[in-house]
């Protein structure tokens, strides 16, 4: 029987085909295994992909697809519902009521037609909300509530969110902008936030620059890390006139890291900053004419460099001072200006305080005390600086320790330094520039305050006594006050001023700018040949040729003035000190040095001299009753002359106007 071909034929011809179309799958898989993959679009921060374009119009209807400005929606809610991740919606000019929250989860830029055209208006509750790990671009509009007493949020972030913030200004609301806790991410530029109860709270990481915050009751509440450049923080603030109570333009928090570089804290209507805990970091800022306290560091740590503090209300710089707090932490005060500020430059209520490089001048004490440095307590360094032409006292501690190297503590109206007896004082060779009365303008040479290199500094003459007298030239800093290299001379000048060195402009606030000052005290391994006793004169004493009043007068000390003990007589009544240039012996009943007084040096007595008929051997002196001294021969004995060394200074004197120095005795420096 035979076989249909046509039977067969078919069945083969399947076969090959099968095969053929194997071969062909399999060729095909093959290759695409070699094939790119699909490019997908990935976004970034600031220039995201635009996949899709929506319009928002003031004449827009809700009816539309919001897909070009002829089919535009009229509520910003409408278009955000339609829209899509990386898509843009454009917003026109006018004014566009929130009606429901704007509730933004996914990648999106928002563009309005410009910061003054395009005005979000919300006049209860939060309007615009971002979560769910989005990266969003806002830009070009306003968003304005009604009353910043109406709780409500202009702008909120959270859950990992990544906010772009350009050209817009936000106002009227209790918050501005609200990072909260998660992750959260915001770039603020070139805006303005005004008439908010909070400007910005930050529990997120910020950056903020070339921006505005003014008349807010808050400026900046920051919980964790903001960097701040070139920003205004003007006119916020408020004060209860029946309490007494004010607010805080900006505050760090226990956890906060706040770096501020450039910009100002200015005008504002109660404390400029206040450092809660934390780490706070102040470079190239204006701060000045705030009603309170300037910075009031209260834990923490606190950075000041390259800075002009000036004109406010209350001190400069306050450290400590707030109830509860054990470790007040450390502060630095670096190439800064402080200057004209009411009560005192700078007040400390404890903590570690280092000023290098920085001059404190025209800072004006209340009636209960203050100047340039006033001080209750605390661990204060005082290294080239110049503390001079304050009204009040130069440096007042009551107790603590002060160590000074190549600084200037001069020419204040008042009592030049006032140290508890408990105080701690080292100054080495450097005493007599610091807290001596003796010195005038004229003597020491250091002219009045004058604009240099981008801060304020008190020049001094070639001749001045402070030129080449900062000792080794290895523990002089590489800078001084100006970032003017020093030294310029042998050695480096003392106080906060390089003679003959150009000034170069402060380049503060520069990201990534090497530190220009190294913090080392510079003090040598201590020896007891290397130790300094200073003693601080409680009442005016003689300074005898040796350690009794048998022994001749050869200068004497005032009441304030320090001098440096080199050595103790065998019993250690009387201090073998350093008066001018003698070298003579003091009665302890002038007070006692600093230091271990077992470290000093006994020195033998010279040979008694054959008493005069006027003098009468004593046991002990008593320098609060000896009326007869007058060590300047101008007739006028130490009990009514308010400076012995100087015989044009006396109560019957000629007073000279405005010259910084009370010629009559009189308390007053004018009249």
């Amino acid at each position: 029987m035979k076989r249909n071909p046509f039977l067969v034929f078919p069945q083969v011809i399947s076969i090959r085909q099968i095969l053929l179309n194997a071969v062909l799958c399999l060729a095909l898989v093959l290759s695409a295994c070699n094939l790119p993959a699909p490019v997908t679009a990935t976004p970034i921060l600031g220039e995201p992909v635009r996949i899709v374009d929506y319009y928002v119009s003031t004449s827009g209807n809700d009816a539309n697809d919001c897909l070009s400005e002829a089919t535009a929606c009229q509520y910003i809610y409408t278009a955000l519902n339609k829209s899509t991740p990386f898509s843009t919606i454009h917003i026109g000019p006018g004014e566009f009521p929130i009606n429901h929250v704007l509730s933004v989860r996914h990648d999106l830029t928002i563009v309005g037609a410009g910061v003054d055209q395009t005005i979000l208006v919300d006049e209860s509750g939060d309007a615009i909300q971002i979560s769910s790990t989005a990266r969003v671009v806002i830009r070009d509009l306003t968003v304005r509530g009604s009353d910043r007493m109406t709780f409500g949020n202009a702008i909120e972030i959270r859950d990992s969110v990544q906010l772009t913030l350009e050209n817009c200004h936000i106002l009227g609301k209790y918050y501005g902008l609200r990072l909260f806790v998660g992750a959260t991410t915001a770039t603020v530029r070139n805006c303005r936030f005004e008439d908010t109860y909070y400007a910005i709270v930050n529990r997120g990481d910020l950056t903020l620059s070339d921006s505005i915050l003014t008349n807010n009751l808050l400026g900046l509440t920051n919980y964790r890390t903001a960097l701040v450049e070139d920003t205004s923080f003007d006119g916020n603030g408020t004060f209860d006139s029946s309490t007494g109570r004010s607010t805080t333009n900006i505050t760090n928090s226990e956890e906060g890291v706040l770096t501020l570089r450039g910009g100002n804290i200015s005008n504002n209507i109660g404390f400029g900053l206040i450092v809660n805990g934390g780490s706070v970091s102040i470079e190239n800022a204006d701060i000045h004419d705030n009603s309170a306290i300037a910075v009031w560091h209260q834990q923490g740590t606190l950075s000041v460099r390259s800075s002009v503090i000036s004109d406010n209300g209350a001190y400069g710089v306050a450290i400590g001072g707030r109830s509860g707090v054990t470790d007040i932490g450390r502060v630095e005060i670096i190439q800064s200006a402080i200057l004209r500020n009411g009560y005192s430059g700078v007040r400390m209520d404890g903590g570690e305080v280092h000023i290098q490089n920085t001059t404190i001048s025209g800072n004006v004490a209340s009636t209960s005390g203050g100047g340039g440095i006033w001080a209750y307590d605390g661990e204060l360094f005082l290294l080239d600086s110049t503390v001079a032409y304050n009204t009040g006292k130069g440096l007042d501690l009551g107790r603590g320790s002060v160590t000074t190297r190549r600084s200037v503590v001069a020419l204040n109206s008042g009592p030049e330094c006032l140290l508890g007896p408990s105080t701690s004082f080292s100054a080495s060779t450097f005493a007599m520039y610091v807290c001596s009365e003796s010195w005038t303008p004229a003597t020491l040479k250091l002219r009045a305050l004058t604009a240099d290199g981008g801060t304020f500094v008190h020049p001094i003459a070639a001749d001045s006594p402070l030129a080449n007298a900062g000792g080794p030239a290895s523990t002089c800093p590489s800078v001084d006050q100006r970032n003017a290299p020093r030294p310029a001379g042998s050695t480096c000048d003392i106080g906060a001023y390089e003679y003959g060195s150009a000034s170069a402009a402060l380049m503060i606030a520069t990201p990534g700018t090497p530190e220009i000052i190294p913090l080392l005290i510079d003090t040598p391994t201590l020896t007891p040949e290397s130790i300094a006793f200073i003693l601080v004169i409680q009442v005016p004493a003689n300074c005898r040729q040796g350690p009794s009043v048998v022994y001749p007068v050869v200068n004497s000390a005032l009441k304030g003035e320090q001098v440096e003990v080199v050595g103790k007589s065998a019993d250690g009544t009387w201090w073998y000190s350093k008066v001018d240039n003698d070298q003579c012996f003091i009665s302890n009943v002038a007070g006692t040095p600093s230091g271990d007084l077992n470290l000093l040096t006994i020195i033998p007595a010279p040979p008694t001299p054959i008493p005069t008929k006027t003098e009468v051997p004593q046991q002990q002196e008593q320098p609060t009753a000896i009326p007869e001294i007058d060590f300047d021969q101008d007739g006028y004995g130490v009990s009514v002359d308010c400076n012995d060394k100087d015989s044009k200074i006396n109560p019957a004197a000629v007073e000279t106007a405005d010259d910084k120095v009370d010629s009559n005795c009189n308390g007053d420096d004018d009249q």
